[in-house]
């Protein structure tokens, strides 16, 4: 009966956290990443955190980040998981994240499987720099409007002088 009652509850490890403004423009917003899911927590008047939502992913999330369009806006959360995916996040006040924009990087890799090992984004340009262990590297372009997403070409940097 242990054996089946551990498989059913969640991980309580957590590897990531990013603040934004992603309810609220007044309101600073926490989202805690674990090995596979996403949570997000708003800070109350008395100072303690309370969970507004969960989110199970299904796959580790290898990196997150939050950017917004300009200071006016609300943030939106860029994530990369190991199965190769950067998938664009905003969450909607119906207590759910939803995706805004999804591009599979196993499509633009010739041969194996596409193993992250760090990945980067420029808050200003919105470029994704994803690099991988067989240091290939990826550019990612997010397109600046109301709904970003992802343009189509997905660019290979092949110069060796290049830092992730």
């Amino acid at each position: 009966m242990s054996f089946f009652y551990s498989t059913l509850r969640r991980g309580t490890n957590i590897d990531k956290i990013v603040k934004g403004n992603f309810s609220k423009l007044s309101q600073e917003d926490i989202i805690v990443s674990g090995s596979n899911f996403l949570e997000l927590f708003r800070q109350k008047e008395n100072g303690k955190f309370f969970s507004m939502t969960s989110m199970d992913l299904g796959c580790s999330i290898f990196s997150l980040f939050a950017f917004s369009l300009n200071e006016k806006k609300l943030s939106f959360l860029f994530l990369f998981d190991f199965l190769g995916r950067a998938t664009i996040l905003r969450w909607k006040n119906s207590q759910k994240f939803s995706i805004v924009s999804y591009k599979n990087l196993k499509d633009y890799k010739r041969k194996g499987s596409f193993e992250g090992l760090f990945s980067s984004i420029n808050q200003k340009s919105l470029i994704c720099m994803i690099c991988g262990i067989d240091q290939i590297k990826y550019g990612l372009v997010i397109k600046k409007s109301n709904n970003p997403s992802f343009f189509e070409q997905v660019f290979e940097i092949k110069q060796n002088s290049t830092i992730c």
